[in-house]
């Protein structure tokens, strides 16, 4: 029997919709080109069955979600059902979330490697927080620019797991004060500069530059994004059309990551961690008469205020990194719905803290739900499932 091609399966499997230009190019997210027209070429319709075949029934295990989770994915239904709701739905993410935490995250790395490149010849622990803040602006900004090349539902949820790795970055950063003092880090450069460990005039001025960028972001502040003005239009956000397919399988993660995370880490830990010569079981010191034998000195000086850096590196670990990677996100999001949200919760673990950043613009879809309980009762049931197999 001679081979059955994409042609004579298109009208008997598929519904009509998928190759409607609408859902084509609003959901799929795939790109129409020019030289392209009704009907579609074989090797077009064929990338629209693939693409459309990796969502297929995303919505289908709905019934196993509870609480906010129920309630989210009805609001990604709904935003589902209609290509312009969609942009919609990304413009918002993108401008009150995705971009200024991005933004924040960034001021903060730009100083780590800012302090790192000035101090690292006096102080050579300095070379683990290079390596992890360079390593950390990769695979957050690999992240952020998928997000940005992809379009349609794919986009909106590759954006919600990136603006929940972003808050979860942000949040363990200024879960330390002394990062998100500028006063006290501008006064630690005064008085560096003074006593020589900055050499230049033009150097401490860059530095000094670095924390009123990052205080401009709202890294000074003790709020995620209550720093923002909402009623201010900051940019749109730019689409370009890759698809799921080639995002999954066209996408780069850091060379030798997980290698380079583990000899990075046991730097770390001896930088920050138990001393030479240290009991097991002995009281730990505290720092303070470290503090006061070296407080007039350089290196003191230098330590006491690089310490927060490098306990801050400890903290934060690795997985955090390993999960932001592109690759990890996208798994997830082909998993469905119940997969998706449970990658979120494991990934990030305070859920409390992704809805903060994702549920404004979740619950604006939800607010125009004109009838909430028909609209869960038909998830439930499958019915208008924008994903559905038809």
């Amino acid at each position: 029997m001679s081979a059955i091609t994409t042609d004579e399966l298109v009208d008997g499997l598929y519904p009509a919709k998928i190759f409607e230009h609408d859902y084509v190019t609003g959901v799929l997210g795939i790109k129409v080109p020019l030289n392209e027209s009704t009907p579609y070429s074989s090797i077009l319709k064929q990338k629209i069955i693939q693409e459309h075949l990796l969502f297929e029934g995303f919505f289908d295990d709905f019934k196993s979600l509870a609480g906010d989770l129920k309630s989210a994915s009805i609001g990604l239904r709904f935003m589902m059902e209609v290509p312009a709701r969609v942009k919609v739905f990304m413009k918002d993410l993108w401008e009150k979330g995705i971009k200024p935490l991005y933004e924040k995250l960034m001021s903060w790395i730009n100083i780590a490697i800012g302090l790192s490149k000035t101090f690292m010849k006096k102080y050579p622990p300095l070379k683990t927080l290079l390596k992890f803040a360079q390593t950390t602006k990769k695979v957050v900004t690999d992240m952020v620019t998928k997000v940005k090349s992809m379009s349609g539902w794919k986009q909106a949820l590759l954006g919600i797991a990136a603006v929940s790795g972003l808050a979860f970055l942000v949040k363990k950063l200024m879960d330390s004060s002394e990062l998100t003092d500028m006063k006290r880090q501008k006064n630690f450069i005064a008085r560096l500069h003074s006593t020589g460990q900055i050499t230049t005039d033009e150097a401490k001025t860059e530095l000094m530059s670095l924390f009123d960028k990052a205080d401009a972001a709202g890294f000074g502040g003790t709020s995620l994004l209550d720093h923002l003005d909402y009623s201010t239009d900051t940019g749109g956000m730019p689409v370009a059309g890759i698809t799921l397919a080639e995002a999954m399988y066209g996408t780069d993660t850091p060379v030798r990551l997980d290698e380079f995370l583990g000899k990075m880490m046991d730097k770390v830990k001896s930088s920050v961690g138990k001393g030479k010569g240290e009991k097991k079981g002995a009281k730990k010191d505290d720092g303070t008469k470290k503090e006061k034998a070296g407080a007039d000195s350089k290196l003191g000086v230098l330590k006491e205020f690089l310490g927060p850096y490098m306990e801050t590196v400890k903290k934060i670990g690795l997985g955090i990194l390993k999960s932001l990677a592109v690759s990890a996100a996208l798994g997830a999001i082909s998993g469905g719905v119940a997969t998706f949200w449970k990658w979120i919760k494991s990934t990030f673990k305070n859920m409390k803290l992704v809805f903060s950043v994702v549920g404004p613009t979740m619950k604006r879809f939800v607010k125009k739900i004109k009838d909430p309980k028909k609209e869960a009762e038909e998830a439930m049931k499958g019915e208008d499932d924008p994903t559905a197999k038809g």
